[in-house]
């Protein structure tokens, strides 16, 4: 069966459309398990030479990114994995599969992040970085416009991929583009870990 790959950063509904999928009744993970920390998995996989999703179970995939320090107990804890890293490495084992950039409004992104976990995200970014806020916002901003800039010219022309606008399109966008392999219930489609100021 085809994948689903959302590929643009966390604060962008990642949640909700992990439970938009979990809860149609398909194998969906989203950053964590609690015990394990997916990108970390994936990365242990390539670097050991074995196929990405070695031992990972999903059929969608959303915030597979590793913020140094949130995972002490595992090995690689301190890797800085984001949205870039694994698209194209995806890509390579998963060609026929569904690639979706979600995004929205580049302000808002920020501002999320800023207060994400009432700001306890942004103190990670400034200890393991040595910056200070305005350079971690600059950071993002530069992340932000490099990697919707690189993906819409790697999917050029490629069928099996969509921008998906939260500010903007229907999730009714996101159901007819993967019906052919998904059949999403909309009514599961709900607000998830919004930032809280």
């Amino acid at each position: 069966m085809k994948k689903a790959f959302f590929i643009g950063f966390n604060k962008t509904a990642t949640s909700s459309l992990h439970n938009l999928f979990l809860n149609s009744g398909y194998k969906s993970i989203h950053w964590t398990d609690g015990k394990r920390c997916y990108a970390l998995d994936m990365y242990n996989n390539l670097k050991n030479k074995k196929p990405i999703l070695d031992k990972i179970d999903a059929d969608c995939l959303t915030d597979i990114s590793n913020v140094p320090g949130c995972f002490p107990h595992l090995k690689g804890n301190d890797l800085y994995l984001d949205a870039e890293f694994f698209y194209k490495k995806w890509y390579a084992e998963y060609p026929n599969s569904y690639y979706i950039l979600q995004t929205r409004n580049m302000k808002d992104w920020i501002h999320s992040r800023i207060y994400h976990q009432r700001g306890l995200y942004l103190m990670i970014f400034q200890k393991y970085f040595n910056m200070k806020r305005k350079e971690v916002v600059e950071m993002w901003i530069k992340q932000y416009k490099d990697h919707h800039k690189n993906v819409k010219t790697f999917f050029t022309n490629k069928k099996n991929f969509i921008i998906f606008n939260i500010d903007k399109d229907p999730i009714q966008k996101v159901i007819n583009f993967v019906k052919d392999d998904f059949k999403l219930n909309n009514s599961e489609w709900q607000k998830h870990n919004a930032t809280i100021r």
